[in-house]
């Protein structure tokens, strides 16, 4: 954790992923009840746990932001 906070190294996305999960990063959690068993490419899931993001801090519904999750994703 030390060298990613340091800069040092950087960590897969995956590990990200399972930081945030365990963390309670809610964005995380919708993108992945989103996709359900469909995967996407890393940079297009960072950018579909983004979008998630910017609803949350928008104050939209989790509701509202789930379907458009599963819309977006393909």
């Amino acid at each position: 954790m030390q060298r990613y906070i340091k800069e040092e190294n950087t960590p897969a996305f995956e590990v990200i992923a399972r930081l945030c999960i365990a963390a309670g990063a809610r964005m995380v959690q919708l993108a992945a009840e989103a996709l359900g068993e469909r995967t996407l490419p890393p940079e297009k899931h960072a950018e579909l746990v983004s979008l998630i993001y910017e609803g949350l801090m928008d104050g939209l519904p989790e509701a509202r932001i789930l379907r458009f999750a599963r819309l977006a994703a393909p």
